[in-house]
């Protein structure tokens, strides 16, 4: 379990708030539909792409089809986890990861199973083909302000499953256009303490930038260390049709 416990345990650690540009404009004569229409319009609520994931943990979000994202987390300043998701459609993704401390390859499907405007849910899978891995379900939960993170995950192996759950819970808050403060936090229901982490992501349409503290409060040997993950995504599908339109002319 050396292995899985070295994959799950980084991927799995524990967004969305909307912000609004000011708007201002000029009430035109007898028309409040028109006026609501154009505040509409000036909205401007930037998608930050990587929210199908926390800092290292699945939310209940999926990513749209034909989405690839490039995503690595490192543990400063010892260990690398890359892996590319692919969105197949709006409700079901497939990734694939490495571990380079340990030279193994882990598959991650996710199936999306709830989309509302508030709530989104998952379950999905994280398994290394030396028959080891985790099966999880999450939850998000989207307000005005921020969003909630909630998951709980059961590993298992050839001859063994946990009989308890491992659970992850965070948080998102928008500080600005593109700017998040993000929690991600672990509760290892057995005998291990907590994993409790705060940071912030940074991000543009395509590129994402996540700086996070953990810190284990453990009553032997508490400790504290940087987690950075970085992603980039970009949309196959958006990509070929504006390649084919392009030609049209």
């Amino acid at each position: 379990m050396r292995i899985l416990n070295a994959i799950i345990i980084p991927l799995l650690f524990v967004q969305v708030l909307f912000s609004q540009d000011t708007v201002i404009v000029k009430k035109e004569s007898g028309n409040s539909d028109s006026l609501k229409l154009k505040l509409k319009e000036k909205e401007h609520t930037p998608r930050d792409v990587s929210d199908n994931r926390m800092m290292l943990a699945p939310t209940g979000r999926t990513m749209q089809q034909g989405e690839v994202q490039f995503a690595s987390m490192i543990i400063i300043p010892y260990a690398a986890f890359p892996i590319v998701h692919v969105g197949v459609t709006d409700f079901i993704n497939l990734g694939v990861g490495f571990s380079i401390p340990y030279s193994a390859f882990y598959f991650a499907p996710k199936v999306r199973v709830v989309k509302t405007d508030l709530l989104s849910a998952s379950i999905g899978l994280l398994y290394v083909p030396s028959n080891v891995g985790i099966v999880y379900g999450a939850v998000t939960i989207d307000g005005d302000i921020g969003a909630f993170n909630f998951g709980a995950g059961y590993s298992f192996s050839k001859y063994y499953l946990s009989k308890a759950p491992l659970i992850t819970a965070g948080g998102e808050l928008r500080l600005g256009p593109w700017c998040k403060l993000m929690s991600e936090n672990w509760f290892f229901t057995e005998s291990s303490p907590p994993a409790l982490s705060l940071g912030f992501r940074l991000f543009s349409e395509t590129v994402s930038a996540d700086l996070m503290g953990v810190f284990v409060p453990s009553k032997t040997s508490p400790f504290f260390y940087p987690l950075l993950t970085l992603a980039y995504t970009f949309n196959v599908k958006n990509a070929l049709e504006n390649g084919k339109n392009r030609h049209r002319f």
